[in-house]
């Protein structure tokens, strides 16, 4: 199967993540306040029993959390650091916070930017 049949078989109106990551995400006012720099998933057990739980705000498009926004991950603590300063303002936009998003502009309209807490982790 091509990229081109796998396209063309989404349901309609379905996304895959990865289409939202990027975006530029905005206040409802307009003021731009970042990127979606991941998305968090709350469910389980099963992988279809996950649902959007929100989404990670960063200042850089290309910017990645790569897990050590959770306290929980641990590594070599020099990249601890240096993904901690890259990614230091990142904040926290809970799905029911989303008011619109333009897939085709590759834009988010929130009501709100949560400071990032350990909370938000994912699953």
């Amino acid at each position: 199967m091509t990229a081109a049949d796998r396209e063309g078989a989404r349901t309609e109106g379905a996304r895959r993540l990865n289409d939202l990551l990027g975006a530029v995400v905005v206040l409802a006012d307009g003021r731009q306040v970042g990127h979606v720099n991941d998305v968090r998933l709350a469910g389980g057990p099963h992988l279809q029993y996950y649902l959007v739980d929100g989404i990670i705000v960063g200042r850089r498009a290309e910017g990645s959390l790569l897990g050590y926004d959770r306290r929980e991950v641990h590594g070599p603590w020099l990249v601890r650091v240096l993904v901690g300063w890259a990614n230091r303002g990142a904040g926290y936009v809970p799905w029911r916070a989303v008011r619109q998003i333009d897939w085709e502009g590759a834009r988010v309209v929130v009501d709100r930017v949560d400071p990032l807490e350990d909370g938000h982790a994912a699953l």
